[in-house]
């Protein structure tokens, strides 16, 4: 797609990290202008607190957030969280608690369908 221009390399977590609140505390509205800015901004930064010890994120140029939970309880799909729903004029700079530098953005992506709900 992008003709050789772009190269992705990424990592996954050997874990799934479990955040200190319920989903319902991060869910967000299906519609974009009603988003509450406070919880995407809460949820990324709960997940930075929890695989901050196992990863140096400034080694990377973007998070990608992958919730296990279904999108409905989650209130949208997939979203550009930072900048993105934070505002893409955001100029702050978003940090792990160890003090790394986010360099990129912050991507959020749910479970598209309920996996295993059919199965005996």
């Amino acid at each position: 797609m992008s003709y050789g221009a772009v190269c992705l390399n990424g990592e996954v977590t050997q874990t799934w990290y479990t955040l200190q609140h319920e989903s319902s505390y991060y869910r967000i509205s299906s519609r974009n202008l009603e988003v509450n800015r406070t919880r995407v901004r809460n949820l990324i930064q709960d997940v930075l607190v929890a695989a901050d010890a196992d990863y140096d994120f400034s080694d990377y140029d973007f998070v990608v957030i992958q919730l296990g939970v279904l999108t409905p309880d989650y209130g949208m799909v997939g979203l550009c969280g930072h900048p993105g729903m934070l505002g893409w004029t955001e100029t702050s700079v978003l940090t792990a608690p160890s003090g790394e530098v986010i360099q990129g953005g912050v991507a959020i992506f749910t479970s598209p369908g309920p996996y295993g709900d059919k199965l005996p």
